[in-house]
Parts: structure tokens; sequence; C-alpha cells
């Protein structure tokens, strides 16, 4: 799996640029980088829709989008 901050880094995104096409705050984007928040159920399908990455983390202490449980790093889900 790929973190969403690696996603924007190799896109060469921002979360500015993130954040509309999912509908919503760049706030919103940098606390889920941060593991401050997690997306809805509603904005992770938007998520892995616009990334293209079926299992995107969303930070790098690697906790899975879906569940919110830890996932060891060496983890690979298949998509």
């Amino acid at each position: 799996p790929i973190t969403l901050s690696e996603w924007l880094d190799r896109e060469g995104y921002t979360p500015a640029y993130l954040a509309p096409l999912i509908g919503v705050s760049r706030q919103a984007v940098y606390a889920w980088i941060a593991g401050d928040s997690k997306p809805s159920a509603s904005n992770l399908v938007l998520l892995r829709r616009v990334t293209g990455e079926p299992n995107i983390l969303m930070h790098a202490c690697n906790v899975c989008a879906v569940c919110g449980n830890a996932v060891p790093a060496s983890y690979a889900m298949e998509g």
C-alpha cells in the first residue's frame, strides 16, 4: 500500500489540489495525513477513485483507511 502523502508526492499534488476533487477542505486532507482524523466511508470511496489506489493508507504509521487498525509495514494487500 501507499500512503496518501506518498501518493501526493508521487503525483506532484498538494492537499489543497486534492481536497475539492473529493469535496472536503484542505484541512481535512492534512488531518488525514497527520492521523488526526479518518475520512468518512463516502470520502474514502471518492479518495480511492481519485487516486486509483484501492488500498491507500492515510498516514505513515500504516493505519488501514478501511478499518483503522494498524497495518504491518511489510503488509501488501491485493487490490
